[in-house]
C-alpha cells in the first residue's frame, strides 16, 4: 500500500466521499482512508462506496474503501 501525495508532498485530502471512487479507481480497486471520526457517517452513508471500518481511536477512523 502507498499513500497518495500532492506535488508539494502533502497527503491528498478529499472534500467529500463522492471524490473517492474515481481517485481509488485511478490507483487500483481498494484504498485505506483515514478520516476524523466525527465525519465518518458521510462516508458510510454514501452509496458510491463500500466501506469496512478497521478501527478508531475516537478521533480518527481507518476504513477500507472500495468503489461500487
Amino acid at each position: 500500500a502507498r499513500l497518495a501525495y500532492l506535488s508539494n508532498g502533502e497527503p491528498i485530502r478529499f472534500d467529500g466521499a463522492q471524490e473517492l471512487p474515481p481517485a481509488i479507481r485511478a490507483k487500483g480497486d481498494v484504498a485505506l482512508v483515514l478520516m476524523e471520526t466525527r465525519w465518518e457517517k458521510q462516508l458510510t452513508d454514501y452509496s458510491g462506496v463500500e466501506t469496512e471500518k478497521v478501527g478508531s481511536n475516537g478521533w480518527v477512523t481507518l476504513f477500507v474503501v472500495r468503489p461500487r
